[in-house]
C-alpha cells in the first residue's frame, strides 16, 4: 500500500502537458495540378509538450532512451501513433530543475496510416473535432512514465 502512495505522490509532483496543437492540412487543396504528399496525408498535427517538475528535487528524464506516443479516439476506437521528438530525442538525459519545465515537439499526420484516412479527402474537420479532446502524450524512459494531463491550447493554420 505504500508503493501505492509514492506513485500516486510522484505523478501529482510531475505533469506532462500538451501546450499548443497546431492544426494545418484540415482542408487539403487537392484540386492543385500539382502533388503534395504532405496535403495528400491528410491534418497535420504539430504538437508542443513540456514536463514541469512541481517538487523540490530535481527530475532526470531520459529523451534518447525514451517512448512516445500519441493517442486518440473516434467513436470509441482508439488509435496509437509512436512518436519521436527532435532534437530533444537525441538528448542521454536531461535534468529538470525544480519549479522548471522542459519542453518537446512532435508531428503527425494524425489519421495517416489509419482506417481514418481516405485518399483525396478533403475535409477532416468532424473526425477532428470528435478526436481533439480525447488526444493524450505518453512518455516513457528507463525511470519515468508520464501521461499529458490537458490540452491549453488549439489553432489551427
Amino acid at each position: 500500500m505504500l508503493f501505492l502512495f509514492l506513485t500516486i505522490e510522484l505523478f501529482s509532483q510531475t505533469d506532462l502537458v500538451i501546450s499548443e496543437i497546431r492544426i494545418s492540412n484540415l482542408y487539403p487543396n487537392l484540386t492543385d495540378s500539382t502533388y503534395n504528399e504532405d496535403e495528400e496525408a491528410g491534418p497535420s498535427l504539430s504538437i508542443t509538450c513540456y514536463i514541469s517538475n512541481k517538487s523540490h528535487d530535481t527530475l532526470k528524464i531520459f529523451p534518447s532512451e525514451s517512448w512516445i506516443l500519441c493517442s486518440f479516439k473516434y467513436r470509441g476506437i482508439t488509435y496509437q501513433k509512436d512518436m519521436y521528438a527532435l532534437p530533444f530525442g537525441e538528448n542521454d538525459s536531461i535534468q529538470v530543475t525544480p519549479e522548471s519545465k522542459t519542453d518537446f515537439f512532435i508531428t503527425t499526420n494524425i489519421f495517416y496510416g489509419t482506417p481514418l484516412w481516405e485518399l483525396n479527402k478533403e475535409d477532416y474537420s468532424i473526425e477532428l473535432l470528435e478526436t481533439l479532446p480525447t488526444i493524450k502524450i505518453y512518455y516513457q524512459d528507463p525511470i519515468n512514465k508520464l501521461y499529458s494531463s490537458e490540452i491549453q491550447k488549439v489553432s489551427i493554420e
